[in-house]
């Protein structure tokens, strides 16, 4: 029983939007600055050019992976970081790592044509030794780097593209709880 000369309203809803607008914002902050920490990682890796180290963020070279690594709104309040499939496979390569092959041989009547890094000549062979990629993590990293920061409370990480590696799009999706 209401006492007299005193109204309650019910704003419930006028809440439940502006605590949805406020986790948007705060999602998609987040996902846009792991893009921003993966790319600086990348970018201050080392000498450009030179490959990195096992277990290092991948080097600046030609830009091909930088460029894959994206942001966008996934949802009513979500957001997500991640890498399209311009480059193919290459950012679940670096990623996670490759295992080695072994002996890899072309079908018959084809032949295997690379660049050679280091003479820039044109290769071309029947077969090579696939000695498999060391993993080369940029977006895990620049995850952790963020929630470290603060600046996503409780930041969930999903990963897409790890049951069928033909995929290439590994994605982070940040959802923020309890707020």
């Amino acid at each position: 029983m209401a006492r007299q000369g005193v109204s309650y309203e019910w704003h419930g809803k006028e809440v439940m939007n502006m605590i949805e607008r406020d986790v948007a914002a705060i999602t998609l902050n987040a996902a846009e600055r792991i893009v921003f920490e993966a790319q600086v990682s990348m970018k201050s890796a080392g000498t450009f050019g030179i490959r990195s180290k096992p277990g290092e963020p991948p080097r600046f070279r030609t830009g091909d992976l930088m460029d894959t690594l994206k942001f966008a709104r996934e949802g009513k309040s979500g957001a997500i970081a991640y890498c399209d499939d311009s480059a193919g496979d290459l950012p679940i390569w670096m990623e996670f790592g490759v295992a080695a092959k072994g002996t890899v041989t072309a079908p018959k009547g084809k032949v295997f044509h690379f660049v050679n890094e280091r003479t820039g000549e044109d290769v071309f062979c029947k077969s090579f030794e696939h000695k498999g990629i060391s993993a080369r993590p940029f977006m895990r990293p620049a995850v952790d780097k963020v929630i470290a920061q603060g600046l996503a409370p409780k930041l969930v990480m999903r990963m897409q593209g790890l049951e069928d590696v033909n995929r290439s799009d590994l994605a982070f999706t940040s959802i923020t709880e309890g707020l």
